[in-house]
């Protein structure tokens, strides 16, 4: 699997403007759906400085992208760790232009160890430029979530629910919205569900 959308990105950026600036559900629920624009001023509340923070985790390797915090998304970073639960891991960071910033050996025995060394990898990289949310791609939101949405307690026992259906990414993809949340409780997260392609087929294309 890739990393979340531009598009994807974008709604993560409007989740964080309600999270900071609370609205009316109808409110929230037009910024929700509104679609994302090609081309649009900045309509981030934080500084231009601020950068938000996708992943795609598996059950052995973390992919992961940084976007500068605008509107449209310009990405700074791309990196992936290999290797998770192996000794010889290996952790590669390049810019938004393809060119290697990073490439150096790694022991991330969990996702969680990947993730926290992700985290201080990218404090380096992107000095002076706070990591304000982060999206996190799932494979699968059952019947009820095909939406990206803020992740919450309520959300988290959803997908625990759900772990049946997709056995094989579920677990992980829990297991590092956790290990973010332990890196930074106050920092939103946001989940973005595969199932949101499937959801807006037509019935004749789900059913074939």
């Amino acid at each position: 699997m890739g990393l979340p959308s531009p598009t994807a990105v974008g709604t993560v950026q409007r989740d964080l403007q309600a999270w900071r600036n609370p609205a009316t559900n109808e409110e929230t629920a037009e910024m929700s759906n509104e679609p994302v624009p090609e081309s649009a001023p900045s309509r981030c509340t934080t500084t231009g400085h601020s950068v938000v923070l996708t992943i795609n985790g598996g059950s052995s390797s973390l992919k992961f992208a940084v976007f500068e915090a605008v509107l449209p998304p310009r990405r700074r970073l791309t990196g992936q760790v290999e290797g998770v639960g192996k000794p010889d891991g290996r952790l590669v960071i390049k810019t938004g232009a393809g060119e290697n910033t990073l490439d150096q050996k790694i022991s991330a025995a969990t996702l969680l160890d990947a993730m926290r060394i992700v985290d201080h990898a990218l404090g380096a990289q992107i000095e002076r430029m706070p990591i304000i949310a982060i999206g996190h791609r799932v494979v699968h939101g059952g019947g009820r979530h095909h939406r990206p949405e803020p992740i919450t307690p309520a959300l988290l026992d959803s997908l625990r629910a759900i772990i049946p259906f997709a056995p094989n990414h579920l677990p992980g993809e829990i297991a590092l919205i956790e290990a973010c949340a332990q890196l930074d409780p106050n920092r939103l997260q946001v989940a973005c569900f595969d199932t949101a392609f499937h959801h807006e087929l037509p019935e004749v294309a789900r059913i074939l």
